[in-house]
């Protein structure tokens, strides 16, 4: 009888061990492998400063603007201006081709101009990208250690009798579900720290830290429908289509019209009416998800500051003997994760904005 006691004591001193048993919640580090990754830095103005140089898009863009400007140049050569008021028969494809060249380099400017705001885009959005796996490896470290310690306390449980077989395998599969999603959480980072590498054309295994974080700046604007218009008068895809009317039109009336031309020309006034009407829809689509993340992003505080205060709460209950190190860990990673989620919403409001303001990227 003595010594059931003594072992009724022992396994109850050996379940309360495991239920304050805890494991310090570690600021995930990112793969330190890499020996320059501490020497390597960058400010989001400086990776795209970097893409920008090193963009071969962008490059390859640029040498059509020299192209365009020596087919100008023969297209000139091959043009009197006096034809204009003089007209000679058999000079209208000397005309349209002046007419093209000269539409060849405002476009190639324009595109240039457009692969640039491509560019930086695609660069914040790799920027941001690492910053959120990095986020979601901290988490998911967390969560693992969470599981470990609920399945060892699972066993131990079980093994004195205090559980059934059955949850001892829902904590281990709960166990093996947070390794899983550990390997995956270091598989995406490595993948978005590859794909920002390439975008600044450093080494593709390296780890540099990025500096900037985005910052909540809620989008301002009195007159949606004349911000909307604003863009759309701006939008250099619209602006293409426009001049392209223009060579067709200016054209038709050097050489004169035939029926071909009118109705090649009602095609183009046919399309660019209808990718107006697009892009129109494309950018209410993009204000009113704007509108509703800022909304969610509101809620998603109040639910921070609900975390917040439920792990303030688990600290003292800790600290009056009332909770465990477990409940702790617990309060401490529901923290984290509705920070990570505050943060995704934050990138994601950013990224909505350059949409809206850019629909052309």
């Amino acid at each position: 009888m003595r010594k059931n006691s003594l072992i009724n004591i022992t396994s109850l001193v050996m379940l309360i061990i495991l239920s304050t048993w805890v494991l310090p919640v570690n600021a995930a580090s990112t793969d330190s492998s890499s020996a320059d990754s501490e020497t390597i830095t960058y400010t989001l103005e400086e990776a795209i400063s970097d893409a920008l140089s090193k963009s071969d898009s962008l490059y390859s863009i640029e040498l059509d603007s020299d192209i365009a400007d020596e087919q100008l140049d023969d297209a000139l050569d091959n043009w009197n201006p006096a034809w204009i008021t003089d007209w000679v028969e058999g000079t209208e494809s000397n005309y349209e081709a002046l007419l093209n060249a000269r539409y060849n380099v405002k476009v190639a400017s324009k595109k240039e101009e457009m692969e640039r705001d491509s560019v930086t885009a695609d660069t914040r959005s790799k920027y941001y990208s690492v910053l959120q796996s990095i986020r979601t490896l901290e988490q998911t470290e967390a969560e693992l250690e969470v599981a470990q310690i609920e399945a060892d306390i699972a066993l131990a449980k079980y093994q004195h009798g205090l559980l059934t077989w059955n949850e001892v395998q829902e904590a281990n599969l709960s166990l093996a579900s947070a390794q899983t999603n550990l390997v995956e959480a270091e598989n995406d980072l490595s993948s978005d720290y590859r794909a920002f590498n390439r975008q600044v054309g450093i080494d593709v295994d390296a780890r540099p830290i990025l500096t900037d974080e985005p910052i909540f700046n809620e989008f301002q604007t009195t007159n949606v429908n004349a911000s909307i218009s604003a863009i759309i008068s701006s939008d250099p895809e619209i602006w293409i289509t426009s001049q392209k009317l223009k060579v067709q039109e200016k054209a038709s009336a050097y050489s004169g019209s035939t029926e071909e031309a009118e109705l090649t020309e009602e095609q183009s006034k046919i399309s660019a009416r209808l990718e107006k009407t697009n892009i129109t829809d494309t950018l209410y689509d993009a204000y009113y998800s704007i509108v509703s993340l800022e909304k969610g992003y509101a809620v998603e505080q109040s639910n921070l500051e609900l975390a917040q205060k439920t792990l303030e709460q688990t600290e003292l209950k800790v600290a009056l003997g009332i909770a465990t190190n477990l409940d702790l860990l617990n309060a401490q990673l529901t923290l984290l994760s509705q920070e990570n989620t505050i943060f995704s919403l934050v990138c994601q409001h950013e990224l909505l904005k350059t949409e809206f303001e850019q629909p052309w990227i």
